[in-house]
């Protein structure tokens, strides 16, 4: 998911720790773009954040059922139907177990 953000400062220094603090949040990888305009101490920085859910697997999917079995490896995915590995990439109808 692609996301802006815009970063005022009242002083170029403070405008340059106020876009430090933040990119130290974020990897490299992430960010794609930043503008600067520094006549008006303002930056812009363009980013891609990934999903959360993208990072799990089947098996912690309310949909997701393995049958009662604590050994099985495979399951059924009763949101998209058919038979799915715990370890399987979760897809775009993941609800996670947990909230």
């Amino acid at each position: 998911m692609l996301k802006v953000k815009i970063i005022n400062g009242v002083t170029r220094h403070k405008l340059e720790d106020e876009l430090n603090e933040f990119l130290s949040t974020i990897t490299s990888e992430e960010v794609r773009n930043i503008v600067y305009d520094f006549p008006n101490f303002t930056a812009a920085i363009e980013y891609e954040m990934e999903e959360a859910w993208k990072n799990m697997i089947c098996a912690d999917c309310q949909h997701w059922d393995d049958g009662n079995s604590f050994d099985s490896v495979m399951g059924i995915c009763h949101e998209c139907g058919g038979r799915k590995r715990f370890n399987c990439k979760a897809c775009a109808r993941f609800k996670d177990v947990r909230g």
